[in-house]
């Protein structure tokens, strides 16, 4: 504690007095890193507008001599489109690779191969100009995104490394020095004076190879990460002469020794895998923060700002001609605030600077709301405009645009931070793609009002920094990751003692397991939800050809409408009829062998709907669509039971969230492959229908690699011997002890008693409450208005001026959303537990309601409402996959014992397919006849689940299902007015507290 103390005091001499000055050998270690890293981000982001109309003319001369007709303007701009977008996605890849290739190669290896992606997109460039081939413009852009994905993901790691622990922010901060820096040099060097020329444009795109060329002459010369030598590769002797080149001889010792304690932290562990570190609930409090500040890194409001800059400045006065000019004054304005950044962020730290950055972005977004709302009042007012532009852009470069990368690595330990990088800036990617496909539509629909969107963005992101995020300044990557853990463990309440960290993490096994179960089982439900919805027309049109030929005559509306109705309901007949056998299927032929059997109906189906077309039989449509809803009742049955059971305790809730993570994915996956570039087309739909064969083939050929159920093993099959090998391999040698501990008990309390069947657990009064809660939280699941919001969705898209073309992509939104907060959702339920998730979610999903009701009702009051209704459609999206969505599931498994699951799994999900189907049939009525004030139903049932919640369901985290079925029993006593109680009951009891 002495020396800790002593620490502290001498880094408040340094920050009162005595600067720490760092070596000049690290100052050019940055500076080589950088230029072939950051750098390429900034400069190929900017670079690219200059010779905009120069690179259309080319494409529009090179279709001419290809097909002696000039291209449509809506195909040249889809091209152009593409060739600034694909650089987006291009880092998105590079984001991703840039984690394995600093494991592999090193973090200085990583950055010198790097450099082949950029000058290989220079050469491309030039080779697309002289063979007039422009489709290698477009490879060159993808290559040039790979290039800056993995440099901005490496060097930020290599930086925060290398870096002294009183220097790290500022070091970091080089990252944002040098983006900034790209953008600017890109922004000169694209004036007419220079290379902004038309004839110049070939070598204007192919000057991205000069800092590639610039780092693989000076970063040779610079030492690997020291970090990396220690820890990763073990080598003292080279870390040694890493740390004495980078500090100096006399300077290292300190930093060595921080090295040396996270060494000894990190022994015998293996450097984490991306999904690793989702499933590690250690890490789930900094893997939400780096989401959070990468996501809204790009949502906050900058881009907007930029695509004011002209306006407000043509409005100021300045010649059109002289704009560009003026611009220059932004990008200056960033770079020189990034280096502003970076003198300070040792001094005031990376929250002050977060907060405060965040802070003055919602005034200044407030500010630039008003001066654009009335520009046209005073001469003076389009000034006010221009200092808000400039004042927005310091106070992003201030702090969001700097601190957030060195937080992207602060956060994380050695063997964790290579995934993290990649998570954090694959986000950043993520969301800088859709914000560029999105931004137009939102701009040019709220126009100058989008600012009080970002303002909200701001204050968020401000307030979770506030509350959530700790300061890293000074602080060893250790202490800064315990700080995490204080955090966590504050939050975490278990009966009595701490849950063992290496509990915490799965092992491979368990993970694949999980993937081979859900690919079969609940992806199948969500996938063939959605696909039925890219067909429709091309559907109807089969069905009106066919009868033509049969009766010669053209089939009426009315019937045309009923048979299609019949095809896409009888997917929820099967999936009731499925949910009812599927218990039944469960206890013959185990948990693993029912999901394997199920597979036949999958099969089945793909096979009468591919041959519908073919044998002019649209009544197989019927038969196909019966039978994959029978495949995914089963599945969604069988396969939360399968999770819930080869679970260990302490993960049983993230582990059973795979079940609406795969129905989300499947629903993502049908929109995506239901779009007209891929199997959307009117000739594919056969095929398309078809495609649930492959979910069912990929199980068949992973899962009979996988354990049974070990409690299936043990207590309904009586095989030790099986269990043991099935737990094993599950959890591993040494970690399985304490799971078959948990089985063992609940085969006692089983003893001499049968599976249950359906019947059964509604005579049992001791399982009253539990039947209670999951009819009621399946059925009012389907009834909680999420219908009605993807019912209207296409409505509210339509009046915000989304063309209808493009409404399938902006749909695709939606679907992508419920997936990712079904994922943050399985990070969340071990920490927050289900009750907070499933209150919180209806409470939410309440909320909205009300909104979506009001801006439904005024719609048409002004421009900007349909855009408010917009925004509730993702809200209430959000909030149902954040709690409803995925815990009712789960909780199907975790209220009942091994006697009583399988038949419960039946009886709650059929429930579910039942109100599914009432919901189909009757949807439409209410909608026609309440119209928008149907939300207020919605709002009353979210309502009304919320407060039985709270008052009825147990909180069921960490705890066995023995203790769980026992906290039912008590609430039973308790309620009963005679006081009476049963052996059984108190028998159990005793066992359950003891």
């Amino acid at each position: 504690m002495t020396e800790e103390n002593g620490d502290r005091h001498l880094t408040l001499q340094k920050e009162h007095g005595q600067r720490v000055i760092p070596n000049i050998s690290l100052i050019l270690t940055a500076c080589a890193a950088c230029i072939g890293g950051a750098f390429q981000y900034g400069y190929n982001i900017s670079i690219v507008n200059s010779p905009t109309m120069y690179v259309m003319r080319f494409i529009n001369q090179t279709w001419m001599e290809r097909y002696n007709t000039e291209i449509s303007e809506q195909l040249l701009t889809l091209f152009w489109s593409i060739i600034v977008s694909v650089f987006t996605i291009g880092g998105l890849v590079g984001s991703c690779v840039g984690g394995p290739l600093s494991i592999k190669y090193g973090r200085k290896g990583a950055l010198l191969i790097n450099n082949i992606f950029a000058l290989l997109a220079a050469v491309s460039v030039g080779i697309s100009y002289f063979s007039h081939f422009f489709e290698l413009l477009i490879i060159a852009r993808f290559l040039s995104g790979i290039n800056a994905g993995v440099g901005l993901c490496v060097q930020t790691l290599y930086l925060t490394e290398i870096a002294p622990r009183a220097l790290r922010g500022a070091l970091a901060m080089s990252t944002s020095i040098f983006l900034t820096g790209g953008i600017f040099i890109a922004q000169v060097v694209g004036l007419q004076e220079l290379l902004g020329r038309e004839e110049y444009w070939p070598i204007l795109l192919s000057t991205t190879c000069i800092p590639a060329a610039a780092q693989l002459l000076t970063l040779p010369w610079f030492p690997e990460s020291p970090r990396y030598l220690l820890i990763d590769k073990g080598n003292e002797s080279a870390c040694d002469k890493a740390l004495k080149q980078l500090h100096g001889v006399n300077k290292y010792v300190k930093e060595k020794a921080d090295i040396e304690k996270e060494r000894l932290e990190a022994l015998g562990v293996k450097p984490k895998k991306p999904w690793e570190l989702f499933l590690d609930q250690r890490l789930h409090w900094q893997l939400l923060t780096i989401i959070v500040l990468n996501l809204f890194h790009q949502l906050n409001g900058i881009n907007a700002i930029y695509f004011y800059t002209s306006y407000v400045f043509a409005e100021s006065g300045i010649p059109e001609d002289k704009i560009l000019y003026v611009a220059l004054g932004t990008g200056l304005s960033e770079f020189f605030t990034a280096v502003i950044g970076g003198l300070l962020i040792e001094s005031l730290g990376r929250k002050a600077l977060i907060i405060g950055g965040y802070s003055l972005m919602t005034l200044w977004c407030f500010a630039l709301t008003l001066t654009l709302t009335f520009h046209e009042a005073s001469p003076w007012v389009p000034y006010l405009s221009m200092a808000c532009v400039f004042a927005f852009i310091l106070s992003f470069g201030l702090g969001p645009g700097g601190v957030t990368g060195t937080l992207n690595s602060e956060l994380f330990t050695q063997t964790a931070r290579p995934a993290a990088c990649m998570i954090g800036l694959s986000v950043n990617w993520l969301s800088f793609f859709i914000i560029s496909i999105l931004f137009p539509f939102v701009v040019g629909g709220l126009k100058q009002y989008c600012f009080l969107v970002f303002s909200a963005v701001c204050v968020t992101v401000a307030v979770y920094t506030f509350f959530v995020v700790p300061e890293t300044k000074n602080k060893t990557f250790l202490e800064i990751h315990a700080e995490f853990q204080s955090k966590r463990k504050r939050n975490i309440q278990v009966t009595g003692e701490n849950v063992l960290s290496t509990s915490l993490v799965p092992s491979k096994t368990l993970l694949l397991t999980v993937w081979a179960a859900g690919i079969g089982g609940t992806f199948q439900y969500g996938y063939n939800i959605s696909i039925i919805n890219a067909p429709t027309k091309a559907v109807q049109s089969f069905i009106n050809e066919t009868w033509m030929e049969r009766y010669n005559v053209a089939i009426s509306e009315h019937m045309l409408i009923l048979l299609w109705s019949i095809i896409v309901s009888m997917f929820t007949v099967g999936g009731f009829v499925g949910s009812s056998v599927a218990g039944t299927l469960g206890i013959k032929f185990g948990r693993k062998g029912a999901l394997l059997v199920n597979n036949a109906f999958a099969l089945l189906g793909a096979l009468f709907m591919g041959l519908s077309s073919a044998t002019g039989l649209f009544e197989l449509l019927m038969v196909g669509r019966f039978l994959t809803g029978v495949n995914a009742g089963i599945g969604l049955c069988v396969q939360p039971l399968y999770l819930g059971e080869i679970a260990p305790r302490a993960l049983r809730g993230a582990m059973s969230m795979g079940t609406s993570v795969f129905i989300t994915g499947g629903i993502f996956t049908g929109q995506a492959i239901g779009l007209r570039e891929l199997l959307g087309r009117e000739g594919f739909w056969p095929i398309l229908l078809s495609t649930s064969c492959i979910p069912a083939i990929l199980q068949l050929l992973m899962l009979p690699w996988f354990p049974e159920s070990p409690r299936y093993l043990l207590i309904e099959k009586n095989d030790e011997s099986a269990c043991d090998k099935a737990l094993k391999q599950l959890h591993g040698e040494g970690k399985y002890h304490g799971e078959k501990a948990d089985v063992d008990l609940e085969r006692l309390d089983a003893l001499g008693v049968k599976p249950m069947n359906p019947w059964e657990i509604f005579s049992d009064e001791s399982l009253r409450w539990q039947l209670v809660t999951i009819i009621l939280l399946n059925t009012l699941q389907q009834l909680s208005g999420i219908n009605a919001i993807y019912f209207y969705a296409d409505y509210i898209f339509t009046a915000a001026g989304i063309p209808e073309q493009r409404i399938p992509y902006v749909t695709l939104g939606t679907g992508a959303c419920e997936c990712i907060t079904a994922l943050i959702c399985g990070m969340l339920i071990e920490s927050l537990g289900r009750r907070v998730l499933i209150i919180g979610g209806y409470s939410l999903m309440a909320l909205w309601c009300i909104c979506f009701t009001l801006t439904l009702t005024f719609q048409e009051a002004s421009p900007w409402v349909p855009y408010l209704s917009a925004f509730c459609v993702f809200a209430f999206i959000l909030s149902f996959g954040l709690g409803p969505g995925g815990v009712t599931h789960i909780l199907n498994a975790e209220l009942f014992t091994q006697a009583g699951r399988p038949a419960a799994f039946s009886i709650g999900t059929s429930f579910n397919w039942l109100s599914f189907f009432l919901i189909g049939m009757a949807f439409p009525f209410i909608v026609h006849g309440l119209k928008q004030y149907c939300f207020l139903v919605f709002l009353a049932i979210s309502v009304m689940v919320a407060i039985y919640t709270f008052l009825i369901v147990p909180e069921t985290k960490n705890k066995t299902f023995l203790e769980i079925h026992a906290e039912f029993q008590n609430r039973s006593k308790r309620s009963k007015a005679d006081g009476a109680d049963g052996t059984g009951t108190t028998l159990f009891l005793s066992r359950g507290s003891s």
